[in-house]
């Protein structure tokens, strides 16, 4: 495009044109980048006071990690903010769809984190947390930007009765499909941020412009251990909590959660090489005497833990009806011994419960019944329930049965 006054600017290149502002480099000013946002905002009366009033309070928002405006207006009737050229974002990072290091990216969602509480301490919700939003500079400095500008633009659609298409992105919480947020809506957004890293995909599958506010509302994230082997288990629990639909079921500070991901990952990876060389070591000198002697002692005592074990077990069933282990804190996942006692049999009753599946809203656990008969017979039997855990109750029958074949 050729050059073009803007206000007190020379325009000369776009660099980005999205759905809601439209990026200019200025005339010799290569260190800054000039954001024009869409003309229909200033149709609404108060928004130019609005808008003076945001930015007004945004640039006096001070943290290392919080990039500040270096100007701002309305130019005619376009909105515009004048702010600081960066080398690139996280969103390039991102591009090949690789996970990045844990190592690597752990500091960079911690500083985020810290600008995010800062944020809401000052009573701002971003609710726009996206890797095009987190930029850094030549020296790997990192940025949030952009911050102000989101709830104000929803906020001006909605006084002018107009829905803005552009409102949801995958990194959007259950809750803004309504337009509603609040800090943790941010927290979810580097949840997913977080979660694309470690993994180089988004949690949710099939999420397109159409089927978006669906997949956001409905949908179970994939589990990210599933994504990337190298993820330790607990990963995948601490990201249930992470995106999950309730609000106040998610961390509540962004660095809290942060943390929570950087104690499993960095106690992954802190193996001392000292205790890997005597390991290796002390494997080298097991020879077939010193295997056979080992394993001798762990079947001896085996054998004496049951012996003693079982009578407990067994007298604990006759005296109280049943003796249970629960295996998690998921409901029925549990092992239990019980008596069968009737006019027509007598006996013992074993039942095991396992995940058959599970999502952020329900677990469903098959129950497996076998029998040891000393009168009568017991068939055994096999069954599935699902606990639905917004409701508290338990659904079950031969069709959810049958779905979990």
């Amino acid at each position: 495009m050729q050059q073009q006054e803007f206000g007190a600017y020379l325009i000369e290149h776009i660099i980005a044109a999205g759905n809601y502002a439209t990026l200019y480099t200025i005339q010799d000013r290569p260190d800054l980048i000039l954001k024009v946002l869409p003309d229909d905002l200033t149709e609404d009366a108060s928004f130019k006071s609005r808008f003076e009033a945001t930015l007004e309070t945004t640039v006096q928002l001070i943290h290392p990690h919080l990039l500040r405006l270096y100007d701002y207006g309305i130019e005619e009737t376009l909105p515009y903010v004048v702010m600081p050229r960066l080398a690139h974002s996280l969103e390039d990072l991102l591009k090949e769809g690789k996970p990045l290091s844990s190592q690597k990216i752990l500091p960079i969602l911690l500083e985020i984190a810290d600008a995010l509480d800062y944020l809401h301490a000052q009573g701002f919700v971003h609710q726009d947390v996206k890797p095009s939003n987190i930029l850094f500079d030549a020296d790997g400095n990192v940025y949030l930007t952009d911050f102000g500008l989101f709830p104000l633009m929803q906020e001006t659609y909605t006084l002018l009765g107009k829905e803005p298409t552009w409102h949801l992105s995958q990194y959007s919480a259950p809750e803004q499909v309504d337009m509603r947020a609040d800090p943790t809506t941010d927290i979810y957004a580097l949840g997913i941020i977080a979660f694309q890293c470690l993994t180089g995909t988004l949690p949710f599958l099939n999420s397109d412009e159409e089927t978006l506010a669906h997949t956001i509302t409905q949908n179970a994230p994939q589990r990210p251990t599933r994504l990337n082997s190298q993820l330790p288990p607990e990963v995948d629990d601490v990201f249930l909590r992470i995106l999950a639909k309730q609000p106040s079921r998610r961390f509540q500070s962004a660095r809290e959660m942060v943390e929570s991901l950087q104690k499993i990952l960095t106690s992954e990876t802190e193996a001392p090489a000292e205790e890997t060389t005597t390991l290796k070591t002390t494997r080298a000198k097991r020879t077939p005497l010193w295997w056979a002697r080992h394993i001798g002692c762990g079947l001896l005592l085996a054998v004496w833990f049951l012996l003693m074990l079982s009578p407990c077990v067994f007298i604990t069933v006759l005296v109280q009806g049943e003796f249970t282990i629960q295996l998690s804190d998921r409901p029925n996942h549990q092992l239990r011994i019980f008596n069968v006692d009737t006019d027509d049999s007598r006996g013992f009753g074993f039942s095991i419960g396992n995940i058959q599946r599970e999502t952020e809203e329900e677990v469903c656990v098959v129950t497996q019944v076998r029998y040891i008969m000393w009168r009568g017979e017991n068939e055994p039997v096999d069954y599935c329930q699902c606990y639905t855990r917004s409701e508290q109750q338990w659904i079950g029958g031969a069709v959810l049965d049958a779905q979990c074949q």
